[in-house]
């Protein structure tokens, strides 16, 4: 997994952080495929805050 689109020649996927969320491209057996992962009403449970502070 890249940071970034293309940050890599052999990339499989990379995340982009949106206002409302996350969006995770990856690479699979049948082509490209995009998963959107909101946003938590708590900082303390919410998969963006946590990948933000890492």
């Amino acid at each position: 997994m890249d940071p970034g689109r293309d940050q890599t020649e052999n990339g499989r996927g990379w995340i982009e952080v949106l206002p409302g969320g996350l969006l995770v491209t990856l690479r699979g057996k049948s082509g490209w495929r995009e998963v959107k992962i909101g946003r938590r009403s708590s900082p303390a449970t919410c998969t963006v805050e946590a990948l933000e502070l890492w």
